[in-house]
């Protein structure tokens, strides 16, 4: 079977490491992913994904072509690159769901994705128009594929726009199956004084091959990301983050926080890109990896790409065990080794909830950690 490359890191390192990207099977998606869209906790009717009319519901649109035109669907770009936006491409029935924030509107919806067989795909379109707010709750559960007797495979790619002054934020809880591999893909486009926040849970999986864009093309727009993953069982992750400073005063944070654990594989991309022009601007990526166990592979590549001088660009990372003066206090009052580092780790996850601050999405997450 043919094989592409996907999640390239923006500036090459050896080739040898193996870090630059990551090789899959190239497959065709079979179908839409199939689930359900809420708009402010009012479900919507319909099988497959729900959806309802723009003048009538309220900013929600479905459909072979999306509330973005031609050129502004181009200008969002990937981050998992041509290679993957291709197979989408080629799936001629793939819908686009479009979900629009008027001006001066607050908007929140949640989107629910359960069980993948075959080979599926999801292409999502956000816009958030000047001086509005968005927030979009993705859930991807497909726990059950463990019970099918081929690998289940889903695509994703959400493209987003934000306009003069607008916020977006965008959270991702995926909750992986043994057999099931997953591309996520994110590209935006901000605007000036836009604001775009991310923030995504990996919970399982058997590959993970996810990777986000951020285009900070107005001047003092922003972008932050936040993500905590726990992946165990020979699961693999591959996260791309790439921040390209564009418009001056710029600002990027990313954070990561994570637990690998019986021979998981991860490799993290964190890109810092200014380009000449955006002077006064600030980008930083911090990462935190409990090792649970010796059989883990983790590698990182922090990168800073600096074409302007009037710029801050930083990164940092905390990869190990824990202390052992800190273990053994904790040991001394009594707390199994074992509980010690469970608690350590379901405090990395407990961290972007605290950030995501949403009810229903810590019940969903806390459920899957306690199922294990």
């Amino acid at each position: 079977m043919e094989r592409i490359k996907i999640n390239h890191l923006p500036g090459q390192t050896w080739n040898r490491l193996g870090m630059n990207d990551i090789e899959i099977e190239k497959y065709s998606f079979e179908k839409n992913l199939e689930g359900k869209i809420r708009e402010e906790k009012e479900e919507l009717p319909g099988q497959g994904i729900a959806y309802c009319d723009k003048d009538k519901q309220g900013g929600l649109q479905r459909g072979t072509e999306s509330s973005f035109d031609r050129e502004e669907k181009s200008d969002c770009g990937s981050a998992l690159g041509d290679a993957f936006v291709e197979l989408l491409e080629e799936t001629h029935m793939a819908q686009v769901v479009s979900l629009v924030a008027e001006a001066g509107e607050q908007k929140t919806y949640r989107m629910e994705f359960g069980k993948t067989e075959g080979a599926a795909c999801g292409k999502f379109d956000l816009l958030a128009k000047q001086n509005c707010e968005m927030t979009v709750f993705q859930y991807f559960d497909d726990r059950t594929a463990a019970e099918q007797t081929k690998d289940a495979r889903s695509g994703i790619r959400n493209r987003i726009r934000a306009e003069k002054g607008a916020y977006i934020k965008l959270v991702q809880v995926f909750l992986g199956g043994e057999r099931e591999e997953i591309l996520n893909d994110i590209g935006a486009v901000l605007e000036e004084n836009a604001e775009l926040e991310v923030d995504q849970i990996f919970l399982g999986g058997k590959k993970t091959v996810s990777g986000v864009l951020a285009q900070l093309r107005g001047r003092k727009s922003s972008f932050t990301s936040n993500i905590a993953y726990d992946i165990g069982q020979d699961e693999r992750l591959d996260l791309n983050l790439i921040a390209k400073h564009i418009g001056k005063k710029t600002e990027a944070q990313m954070d990561v926080k994570g637990v690998l654990r019986e021979g998981a594989h991860k490799l993290l991309r964190a890109t810092v890109d200014f380009i000449p022009g955006c002077s006064g601007s600030v980008g930083k990526e911090n990462e935190e990896v409990l090792l649970m166990d010796e059989e883990v592979v983790n590698q990182t590549v922090p990168l800073i790409l600096c074409g302007e001088e009037d710029v801050e660009g930083a990164h940092g990372a905390s990869i190990g065990r824990i202390n052992e003066e800190y273990l053994f206090y904790l040991k001394s009052r009594g707390i199994p080794e074992k509980q010690i580092y469970e608690m350590l780790a379901n405090a990395r996850i407990e961290t972007v909830l605290g950030k995501i601050d949403d009810g229903e999405t810590r019940e969903r997450v806390m459920a899957a950690l306690v199922e294990g």
